[in-house]
């Protein structure tokens, strides 16, 4: 989510989006033989009290022809919604770019109701579809001396790293994590 901005002053906010697109999230279904089509989208948004700009990622194979067009769309899960970003048409895989969106725009993809989706000759309502998920990482160093209570016996080596990505895909999530730890 972006926190407000103190009064009188900007405040920009850097957001990391991520999807995985494949044939099964399309709606309505593709036709063809897309069982090898699949991408991923990422992209940086730099929001401000007015809007934001959107730095893209696109990457994509296994379709069923040439992509005619990519775009974000508004929508959840499941459902099939308008375009709010044009991405690229035609688009080659991989395909990059920046967009300038409003703040109704900003205010969906922080909900988790817009997904990126890639269009061809084939399928033309779109082949391959991915939820858009805001995610935030978090990392910290864990040691013997942070312990409370204090340990008992030899922990002045005792180490540990803890890394997690959380990602919010409007009423669902993934946390994946990594516990590293020596002494």
């Amino acid at each position: 989510m972006v926190v407000g901005a103190a009064v009188g002053r900007p405040q920009a906010t850097t957001i990391k989006l991520s999807g995985a697109l494949n044939s099964a999230q399309e709606v309505p279904a593709p036709t063809g033989d897309v069982s090898a089509a699949r991408g991923t989208f990422t992209a940086t948004v730099t929001a401000t009290e007015t809007g934001a700009t959107v730095a893209w990622q696109l990457a994509f194979s296994g379709t069923t022809g040439p992509a005619s067009a990519a775009h974000i769309h508004t929508g959840p899960r499941g459902t099939a919604g308008g375009v709010i970003v044009a991405l690229c048409g035609p688009c080659v895989s991989p395909a990059s770019g920046t967009a300038n969106v409003d703040a109704s725009v900003l205010s969906a993809i922080q909900a988790g109701s817009t997904y990126a989706n890639v269009h061809t000759g084939t399928n033309k309502a779109g082949e391959i579809r991915g939820q858009i998920g805001v995610l935030a990482s978090v990392a910290t160093a864990l040691n013997s001396r942070q312990e409370v209570p204090k340990p008992k016996g030899n922990v002045k080596g005792a180490r540990a790293t803890f890394t997690a990505t959380v990602t919010n895909e409007g009423t669902t999530g993934k946390i994946g994590w990594r516990l590293t730890f020596s002494g």
